[in-house]
């Protein structure tokens, strides 16, 4: 895998965090694999502990649990064959940072945004809403 900083994504992300009002790193999430697919922080962090951190998110989105819920209410509301993807945006505050998670790209996909817990929520969210058509446009 490229170095940090070496992928055409990981401008995506660069992109990201400078367009929303204080981000501190972005990145894109490949839900089928578990891939990093394009980082951008201000701190710098591992590749390792990136690439698990990306495992992590993928299993948010896609671990046995989740999938069973979904197959659940599938079933519940008659529905049969493969359930559709339920979870399309999960908010989780650290102890200092909001971590905004939000699936892209037919679910394919999650765009994550880490801003200080001080950050506005809502503005984070409005401002990520506008980005992700020119986003999607040029994700892998």
């Amino acid at each position: 895998m490229p170095e940090p900083e070496a992928r055409p994504t990981d401008a995506l992300c660069r992109a990201i965090v400078a367009e929303v009002d204080g981000a501190i790193a972005a990145a894109v999430i490949d839900l089928d694999t578990g891939a990093l697919l394009g980082v951008h922080n201000q701190i710098e962090f591992s590749l390792r502990f990136l690439d698990d951190l990306a495992m992590v998110t993928t299993t948010m989105f896609r671990g046995d649990a989740v999938v069973h819920i979904e197959r659940t209410i599938h079933e519940g509301r008659g529905g049969e064959g493969v359930a559709p993807r339920f979870v399309k945006e999960i908010v989780l505050t650290t102890t200092h940072t909001h971590h905004l998670v939000r699936t892209v790209k037919n679910d394919s996909r999650a765009i994550m945004v880490v801003t200080p817990r001080h950050a506005s929520l809502d503005a984070v969210k409005q401002r990520l809403t506008k980005l992700v058509p020119g986003l999607e446009a040029n994700l892998p």
